[in-house]
């Protein structure tokens, strides 16, 4: 998510091409997450920023936004 987030912004990608493309990766976001599943976070060091994405999500009703998508 974090991936196409960034492609929105930094090329002619739009909100629904963004959509399309994670929808397109749905089965590949699955099958890493079995994998991901088991692994335990405190020796396999995986990590999540789920305050970046909430971030994002209230960019867009800001006054004064950075940018425009």
């Amino acid at each position: 998510m974090t991936c196409i987030n960034s492609g929105l912004r930094l090329m002619s990608l739009g909100q629904t091409e963004g959509q399309r493309l994670l929808a397109s990766l749905l089965p590949s976001i699955s099958a890493a997450w079995k994998g991901a599943a088991e692994l335990d976070p405190l020796e396999d060091g995986y990590a999540s920023n789920p305050q970046a994405e909430i971030a994002m999500m209230r960019h867009e009703g800001l006054y004064s936004r950075l940018f425009m998508s």
